[in-house]
């Protein structure tokens, strides 16, 4: 390891950092793919909860607004915004791996006639 290395995170040591690495190098793709599955709806989900957590009162449409301003900064949710302010469907896909996943494996069977999304795990 170069002296100039930092670790990805401030109060992990650089040796624990290391057995990280080592263990998700063992990971196949799929399970990657969980992991970050995982971790991505986690932060979604916390996202989302401070935001109904500051803003008690505030409608669906301004909350999917202010989420979109954190996660994309203010410039673009405001554009968001103006297409999408009487739609209430969610702003982000709950699941984006998981939809990628079930695309891949649509393209790759051949079956492109029905795609329905429904996640699943990856089985590896």
């Amino acid at each position: 390891m170069t002296p100039q290395y930092k670790t990805q995170s401030l109060d992990t040591h650089i040796d624990i950092e290391l057995l990280q690495f080592q263990g998700l190098r063992k990971f196949s793709t799929c399970q990657r793919a969980d992991l970050v599955r995982g971790l991505t709806q986690g932060c979604l989900e916390i996202c989302s909860i401070g935001i109904r957590h500051q803003y008690p009162k505030a409608s669906f449409s301004q909350r999917r607004w202010e989420f979109a301003r954190r996660t994309f900064g203010e410039e673009i949710a405001n554009k968001f915004y103006n297409y999408y302010k009487e739609d209430e469907r969610p702003l982000i896909i709950p699941d984006p791996i998981g939809l990628a996943l079930e695309v891949a494996d649509i393209a790759v069977s051949g079956q492109l006639s029905a795609l329905s999304y429904r996640p699943k795990p990856c089985l590896s």
